[in-house]
């Protein structure tokens, strides 16, 4: 076994000698690693105080450095933002610690990310949008995963939350239409407002077991979703909370729920 370290994007696996010819490419970015750095380069710039990024023809886009990736507000976008509909894979290095607010913000055409396991947070807005990202994951050394962090991401399928998160935001996963499953962490002791509002497609949640809050509309429109089972724990149930859940035929209320918003259950035709 070989011990190889990408030259584009710096991260480190393993390889057979049978495996390794001159058709190698990263697994992590996509990149050939026989080609020479700066061939095909699109563009490249600063996205943190010791983060740099380079976008490649392919649509790799590549972050390395350590440290932060920058936030972006009010008007104020990533340098890489102006080649947004070229980037259709992003490779960060394993020594970067956040994923900054609105940083990949309407990449239509990003599928694939790789999110390295140095990374703690995932920003308010990060992945907002980006419609044609197909597969995430989420590592354990996540704690954070900010408001709208993946709403927009209408071809995401599947998200497994780790145990390490304990914060998911508001809207985070909003108008993810095509989901249809998703495993939360343990740790979670509230479901913001709209954290899953519109997902249409899914069809199984278990609330865990530490959740005492679910907020306002957090399933909201989830019509597919056929059952839930609240636990124990919960002692809140917001406004609206799983209205228009028009197949849900199954509902567990325990004894602990003490406080019930408005139209929790609203249009909810098959119960």
């Amino acid at each position: 076994m070989r011990n190889l370290k990408c030259k584009f994007c710096s991260n480190v696996w393993y390889s057979n000698d049978l495996e390794f010819n001159n058709h190698m490419f990263c697994p992590f970015c996509g990149q050939n690693i026989n080609k020479e750095m700066n061939q095909d380069i699109i563009g490249n710039g600063k996205c943190g105080k010791n983060a740099k990024w380079t976008l490649y023809k392919n649509g790799t886009l590549i972050v390395k450095g350590s440290g932060d990736i920058d936030d972006y507000y009010n008007g104020i976008k990533a340098e890489w933002h102006k080649y947004k509909d070229k980037i259709k894979i992003v490779a960060i290095e394993n020594r970067i610690t956040k994923i900054g607010n609105d940083a990949f913000n309407g990449c239509g055409n990003l599928t694939n990310i790789n999110i390295p396991n140095s990374v703690t947070e995932i920003g308010h807005g990060t992945f907002n949008g980006c419609s044609s990202l197909t597969n995430i994951n989420i590592t354990d050394s996540v704690t954070n995963i900010g408001d709208n962090a993946f709403s927009g991401c209408s071809s995401l399928t599947d998200i497994n939350i780790p145990d390490s998160v304990t914060y998911i935001g508001e809207n985070a996963f909003a108008d993810c239409s095509n989901l249809t499953n998703i495993v939360i962490s343990q740790k979670i002791e509230y479901i913001s407002n709209s954290a899953f509002l519109n997902c249409s497609n899914l069809t199984n949640i278990n609330i865990p077991g530490n959740v005492k809050y679910i907020y306002d509309n957090a399933f909201k429109n989830c019509s597919s979703l056929t059952d839930i089972n609240i636990p124990d724990s919960t002692t809140h149930i917001g406004d609206n909370a799983f209205s228009s859940c028009s197949n849900l035929t199954n509902k567990k209320k325990k004894k602990n729920v003490t406080s019930m918003g408005n139209c929790v259950f609203e249009n909810c035709s098959s119960l």
